[in-house]
C-alpha cells in the first residue's frame, strides 16, 4: 500500500488520464480512534484506489461516502461515528468520531517556489519526484533559469511583482518562500 509521499504521482496519474476520483483525508478526530492526522486516501467509482485512512469498519464507510460524493460530484465533510463493535475490537475509548474532507481529484497540485537558490534547485526536483508540477520565480535570470531548473515547467524573473496578476494560483497550489533575502520574503508575502 502506497505511504502519502507516493499518493501525489497517483494523483499526478489520474489527472492526466482524467479519470474522476476523490482524496479522503482527515479533517478531525476525536478520543481515541484508529487512524493518524497523516493518513489519506484515493477513493474512485470501483472503491479504493491507492492509500488508508485506518482500515476496518471506518474506512469501508468512509469509502462508501467517498464513493457517493464522487457521483454526486460534491465536496465536503463526511462524519463517522465508530461503532461500538469496531471501539471493542480495537481497544479503543468509546466515543470516537472521526470527520473527513472528501475533495475532487481534477487538478495536478503546482509547487511554487519563491527564490532560486541552492534550497529552491532541490526542493524542486524532489517536488518534480513526488509528482508536482514546478513553477520557480526569482528576481535574477543569473538564478532563475532552465539550466538550473530543467524540471520547472515555468520559470519567471520580475523582481516579485505583479504575482498575483502573473500566478493563477488556486486550491491546488503549494507557495515556498525561500529567497536568498529576507527582505525579499517579506516581499513576496
Amino acid at each position: 500500500m502506497p505511504d502519502n509521499y507516493t499518493l501525489y504521482p497517483i494523483l499526478t496519474r489520474l489527472v492526466k488520464r482524467q479519470m474522476k476520483a476523490v482524496l479522503v483525508s482527515p479533517a478531525s478526530i476525536r478520543s481515541s480512534t484508529p487512524s493518524e492526522t497523516a493518513t489519506r486516501m484515493i477513493v474512485g467509482p470501483e472503491g479504493r484506489i491507492a492509500g488508508s485512512i485506518g482500515g476496518g469498519e471506518i474506512e469501508e464507510r468512509a469509502i462508501e461516502k467517498a464513493q457517493e460524493m464522487l457521483t454526486a460530484g460534491e465536496t465536503g465533510r463526511i462524519e463517522i461515528r465508530v461503532s461500538s463493535e469496531e471501539e471493542k475490537r480495537r481497544g479503543m475509548r468509546p466515543g470516537g468520531t472521526l470527520k473527513f474532507y472528501v475533495e475532487p481529484i481534477d487538478r495536478i497540485p503546482r509547487l511554487c517556489i519563491f527564490g532560486a537558490g541552492a534550497l529552491a534547485v532541490s526542493l524542486s526536483r524532489v517536488g518534480r519526484l513526488a509528482g508536482f508540477l514546478i513553477t520557480v520565480v526569482d528576481y535574477d535570470p543569473a538564478f532563475a533559469n532552465r539550466e538550473r531548473f530543467p524540471d520547472a515547467e515555468v520559470v519567471l524573473t520580475d523582481n516579485f511583482r505583479n504575482l498575483l496578476d502573473r500566478l493563477a494560483i488556486n486550491s491546488s497550489w503549494y507557495l515556498l518562500i525561500a529567497t536568498r533575502n529576507h527582505q525579499r520574503d517579506k516581499r513576496v508575502l
